[in-house]
């Protein structure tokens, strides 16, 4: 795969720390063919995970600190959705582009919320037609050789989380296509991302059943007590 990118440069980085985080290799001056073709060799499999930006490749292969992190986000947020009775469609770690924004990523979760009903019972989305995913998930241990926000905010993706397992933030895309950090969720308004750490930080304490379970009840007995309020307010 390496022998084929021909001029491109090749970095490494994480490889030393790969057991604790992530090893991260970043390949420049690739083509949109040549990355298609390096998505490619890897049938259905997200791993290594791929960021795309305007030329340059990064492959990221996770460690078990960051799936079982990346997992723990991922279930907080089904929870989140089933406690408060919200539509919710998991869409893992499915790969987005758009040829010619030559831009395209894998996050380690993303999810589908207020435009669930809009791709509800689809076997493939294109984005030239349907919704960007409402939430995407991102866990950077170390850190990342791509500017990630980048291709969201590019594809138009309405809210990004980002944790590097010691915080968790919650950033919201504005109408200048950037991203600002905000205390509380887009699409869980009355969610804040200090309690949701804190939360989160809980898993440690019981197996992931029981913490899951505690987790929707939270969400139904607090946080939809606390949105009704919001909304008569």
């Amino acid at each position: 795969m390496i022998d084929a990118v021909g001029p491109s440069k090749i970095r490494a980085r994480g490889a030393a720390t790969a057991a604790v985080g992530e090893a991260r290799v970043l390949l420049t001056d690739v083509a949109w063919p040549l990355y298609q073709a390096i998505a490619g060799t890897r049938g259905d499999r997200s791993i290594p995970r791929l960021t795309y930006v305007d030329g340059e490749l990064e492959l990221m292969s996770p460690s078990f600190r960051h799936e079982t992190l990346a997992r723990r986000l991922g279930t907080f947020v089904l929870m989140l959705a089933r406690g408060l009775g919200r539509p919710c469609l998991d869409a893992g770690s499915t790969r987005w582009e758009r040829m010619g924004l030559d831009k395209g990523k894998e996050p380690d979760a993303c999810f589908y919320l207020g435009h669930e009903p809009a791709v509800r019972g689809l076997r493939e989305i294109d984005l030239e037609i349907h919704p960007p995913p409402d939430l995407a998930i991102e866990v950077e241990i170390t850190h990342a050789l791509t500017d990630a926000l980048r291709v969201y905010a590019a594809l138009g993706v309405p809210e990004v989380w980002r944790s590097d397992g010691e915080s968790l933030r919650f950033l919201h895309l504005r109408d200048d296509r950037s991203y600002d950090e905000r205390e509380v969720s887009r699409n869980f308004p009355m969610l804040r991302s200090w309690e949701a750490l804190g939360r989160l930080m809980q898993a440690d304490e019981s197996d992931q059943a029981a913490w899951s379970v505690a987790v929707e009840a939270w969400a139904r007995d607090e946080l939809a007590r606390r949105g009704g309020a919001q909304a008569d307010a």
